[in-house]
């Protein structure tokens, strides 16, 4: 986890099912009431779609940064967390935990992965030192939308849950029989072609009158090969399947559903615009009936001035290994779980990219600068989600391999963007 990451962390200042902020913790004997909470919260995570991610040293109420105390700050290991929580969760899972400084103050993440085959249950009760009830032996606790840590009291609460391993193992079973699958995915009719155009147009307008920033970009365009202008039954419907869908892998969830009034319904479907000074976004997404979603999310680097050494503007290469990984994990669960299509049409584009150079984010990941000469970069494929269920990874490297050639970067080893994309999964950055 990079400064960088952390940053996004911190400046986020809202917490949801996948991000909690405590303001201090000692982790010893003598703070068991205390840790006791927080490991209700980990048993939650691990049980919650992407994980999830504990900060310490965020004050109650602001979510400001105040950082921890040394006592704090040094109680904190992977070791202990560990073993305390090997105690109470069944099967055994492990968090890592993250020890930085920023800006001159200490900061402390616990990282919570996914589960990974089946949920985990809390396989011992614990009371508090008042003797009220904190864990139950036998339950499952989930992350509810107010951001609690509760055990599952519903069926559909367990059905949700139990929906995230059944798509992990139909994703295994299609990564065995992936190679018998043969035929050239569906391509769209000039008709289909020109009834998205239609949408486009509309989703610019749109994002033009939203955004204000006139810095680099990614964009985003993906619809289903068969044009259906209701395939979606309504507006409600398209918002809770990108909901839904969303990653939240690290700090910031993509695509980001705002919940500050700028997430409305329109004729055709959804939309969501987030344009914030304080954490440096500026993104819109509409997602259509048809099916059709087209996002915008100006470089994250621009909005916060990264520069490089001799002023070139910068594209994290790791973060666009991120990125990309995370757009392939949302559309399989939109296209391949959700709305069940064969085969869809993906644009991707980089806008802003010439004389932009690969940045390492910290020192030592790139031995030289690769900088690309192109102003907008454009990869247009037809992707069967066949495809994406089996390995969505493997996707996401095909776009991250055509994007860093433009940035004349021509062989980046495969295990290394293997390992950043595993990093991201597992650890969540």
């Amino acid at each position: 986890m990079t400064d960088k990451d952390l940053k996004t962390l911190l400046e986020a200042k809202k917490e949801t099912p996948n991000l909690d902020y405590k303001e201090t913790l000692i982790w010893d004997r003598e703070h068991r009431d205390e840790r006791l909470e927080v490991l209700k919260d980990i048993l939650a995570m691990a049980n919650t779609q992407d994980g999830g991610k504990i900060v310490f040293g965020v004050r109650d109420g602001d979510f400001e940064f105040v950082g921890l105390s040394d006592e704090a700050y040094n109680s904190f290991d992977t070791t202990p967390v560990n073993q305390f929580l090997h105690n109470y969760a069944d099967p055994d899972f492990t968090c890592s935990v993250v020890k930085q400084e920023i800006d001159g103050k200490k900061v402390v993440v616990i990282d919570i992965p996914e589960f990974s085959e089946i949920p985990i249950i809390c396989k011992q009760s614990a009371n508090s030192s008042r003797n009220t009830e904190v864990l139950k032996k036998g339950a499952v606790y989930i992350r509810t939308k107010d951001c609690s840590s509760e055990p599952i009291s519903t069926a559909d609460e367990m059905r949700s849950i139990l929906a995230i391993g059944l798509t992990r193992k139909k994703e295994e079973l299609l990564g065995l029989i992936q190679k018998l699958i043969t035929g050239k995915p569906l391509q769209e009719t000039a008709q289909d072609k020109q009834l998205y155009e239609e949408e486009i147009i509309a989703a610019r307008d749109f994002f033009d009158s939203s955004l204000t920033s006139n810095v680099g970009f990614w964009e985003l365009i993906v619809y289903p090969s068969t044009y259906n202008s209701n395939l979606i039954q309504n507006p409600v419907d398209a918002g809770n399947i990108v909901e839904q869908s969303v990653v939240r892998l690290r700090g910031w969830d993509l695509p980001h559903v705002d919940r500050h009034g700028n997430e409305s319904n329109f004729n055709k479907g959804k939309q969501s615009f987030t344009v914030s000074d304080r954490v440096q976004v500026q993104e819109a997404w509409r997602m259509y009936k048809s099916g059709l979603f087209i996002w915008k999310d100006h470089f994250k680097e621009d909005l916060r001035g990264y520069e490089s050494e001799d002023g070139k503007r910068l594209l994290f290469f790791v973060s666009a290994i991120y990125s990309l990984t995370e757009i392939m994990l949302f559309l399989k669960r939109v296209y391949a779980e959700k709305l069940e299509v064969d085969t869809i049409h993906a644009e991707l584009a980089l806008s802003g990219c010439k004389g932009r150079m690969l940045g390492e984010g910290q020192p030592g990941l790139l031995h030289r600068g690769y900088t690309c000469n192109e102003d907008r970069i454009e990869i247009k494929k037809e992707i069967k989600t066949v495809d994406l269920m089996a390995s969505f990874e493997a996707v996401a490297r095909e776009f991250i391999r055509e994007i860093f050639m433009l940035f004349n970067w021509n062989d980046p080893a495969e295990h290394m963007l293997e390992d950043w994309q595993k990093k991201l999964i597992e650890r969540g950055g």
